[in-house]
């Protein structure tokens, strides 16, 4: 039987049969081994398509557990005494308003100072005369989830995002392997490389982000946009924050799917 066959065998089996889907004991074949009886259950589709789709998701699985996860991110420059800074920025805004509210353009930029971030001077959007040839506009952005905790995003800006509007998303504490997937994951992110674009400029800013976002909670939401990076590095033109009392934190560690 198919079943046999599978059981005899080390590769993944699947199997495409009419009427039948899913797991089913008629598909299953029992031997002893010196651990005791082996079952195996060979799982049916309805379509290949399906069972294609299956092997696919399971090879993509097997790459991320046999790919390293690297080093948890510590920007230069961040230590306890900027994260105290930072919780102080949002701790008395909230004291002045305890709903929460939209940190003025000030108070935002001593937020994003605190973890080493700066504001292009006298910047606050889009440039007068367009963006330079050889840049991509992005937004990078973090909120916290009710249900997650602190995600940090990553979208294309303006035109682009028309087109390639799909934003890619972690969930920090994030390592530097995580950053780099986030980027790899931008839908349109082969743009980047063909620009030839400061890649390493716009993960710092990213890790800067993710340890600002996972230290302060109070965090609601913050976007920097637009984000222009080139091959000269990344220049932040414009940022906004809102802060709200934020829902206790469930873990302190990192939210991941473990192996």
């Amino acid at each position: 039987t198919v079943a046999q066959v599978a059981l005899d065998h080390e590769k993944p089996c699947l199997t495409t049969m009419t009427g039948m889907d899913g797991v089913n004991e008629t598909l299953s074949a029992t031997k002893d081994t010196p651990d005791g009886p082996v079952t195996e259950v060979v799982p049916a589709y309805m379509v290949p398509e399906d069972a294609v789709r299956a092997l696919n998701a399971v090879e993509r699985y097997a790459a991320w557990r046999r790919s390293s996860r690297g080093e948890l991110v510590a920007p230069e420059g961040i230590d306890w005494q900027a994260i105290d800074a930072a919780q102080e920025i949002a701790t008395d805004a909230l004291l002045s308003a305890p709903a929460g509210r939209e940190l003025r353009p000030e108070e935002t930029s001593e937020l994003l100072a605190a973890v080493g971030i700066e504001l292009a001077t006298g910047s606050g959007g889009e440039p007068a005369g367009g963006w330079p040839s050889d840049a991509v506009p992005l937004v990078v952005g973090a909120t916290e989830d009710p249900l997650f905790g602190p995600v940090v995003s990553l979208r294309f800006h303006g035109s682009t995002a028309a087109l390639l509007g799909t934003p890619s998303y972690r969930v920090p504490p994030l390592t530097d392997a995580d950053v780099h997937d986030l980027v790899d994951s931008l839908q349109g992110s082969r743009l980047l490389a063909e620009r030839g674009v400061d890649r390493a400029a716009l993960e710092e800013l990213i890790a800067r982000v993710s340890v600002l976002a996972d230290a302060v909670p109070e965090l609601a939401e913050l976007e920097l946009s637009p984000v222009e990076v080139t091959p000269r590095g990344v220049v932040v033109h414009a940022a906004r924050a809102t802060v709200e009392r934020p829902e206790v934190r469930q873990d302190a560690r990192r939210r991941s799917i473990s192996r």
